[in-house]
């Protein structure tokens, strides 16, 4: 019954979010979908579909500060992950010899 009653009112809403008013801070509701099969396996539409309802929830939690929300979201990583994920996009960081000692020198690293 509950979840007619939620269904309902994303619908009516274009951004599939709504509020209700409670004694304290209104309660915020965000439809997300739930995933049938894993992001690897799923074409590219539903990929892009998936990314862009991450990013609508992520600006709605943040109030409109969604950047800040995903570099803090990437400091939870480790490192391995985070190079899988550079990888993934193909950034590559290429530090030559001298800019490497130079580096080395201001963190005062031998």
């Amino acid at each position: 019954m509950a979840s007619q009653v939620l269904t309902r009112l994303a619908d009516t809403s274009p951004d599939k979010i709504f509020s209700m008013p409670t004694k304290g801070t209104p309660k915020t509701f965000m439809q997300i979908t739930k995933p049938r099969i894993p992001t690897h396996s799923a074409s590219a539409r539903t990929v892009k579909r998936r990314s862009m309802e991450m990013h609508s929830a992520r600006d709605a939690i943040s109030m409109g500060e969604s950047s800040a929300l995903l570099r803090r979201e990437l400091d939870y990583l480790d490192e391995a992950e985070k190079q899988k994920l550079l990888q993934q996009a193909g950034i590559v960081c290429k530090i030559g010899p001298q800019d490497a000692l130079a580096i080395k020198a201001d963190l005062g690293v031998p």
